[in-house]
């Protein structure tokens, strides 16, 4: 994900998943959690997918403020 210098990770994640920013990072780095490489569930990714096109809208609609 590419996305990560342009937004804040930390408030990201708690707003659409109620988690921290290193909860985020473990599953997009694919970092091992106790013992276990974290990954998203099919319904997190699905979360990620809508939260990701969520902030696309609001930076588009922000961006039409300007034109």
């Amino acid at each position: 994900m590419n996305v990560s210098p342009f937004i804040s990770v930390s408030e990201f994640a708690k707003q659409y998943f109620g988690k921290s920013a290193s909860w985020l990072h473990q599953r997009i780095d694919g970092n091992a959690v106790h013992g276990k490489v974290a990954t998203f569930t099919p319904a997190e990714l699905n979360t990620l997918a809508n939260a990701l096109k969520d902030v696309a809208g609001k930076l588009t609609h922000a961006a039409a403020a300007f034109v």
